[in-house]
């Protein structure tokens, strides 16, 4: 598989993290929060996803809402 971790919000999927960085899954609102600059693919041969900054990753109120709102748009694990 891709060798790194795997991120869960409840029982959903939404993100990796990959040579220490936080990777999300692409969403509509994922999208229109930080937009096609941050994509990057979390290993060589994936999808891309959203590349979480620094910056983002220390604002945790940010951070929260996103994870929350991003995991809601996402199914279940089955």
């Amino acid at each position: 598989m891709f060798g790194e971790y795997g991120i869960y919000f409840d029982d959903t999927i939404f993100g990796l993290i990959a040579d220490d960085t936080l990777f999300v899954k692409k969403t509509p609102f994922s999208n229109g929060l930080v937009g096609d600059s941050q994509d990057a693919p979390p290993y060589p041969g994936a999808k891309p996803y959203v590349r979480v900054t620094d910056d983002q990753l220390a604002d945790a109120s940010w951070l929260r809402t996103f994870v929350i709102e991003t995991a809601g748009m996402l199914p279940s694990k089955k």
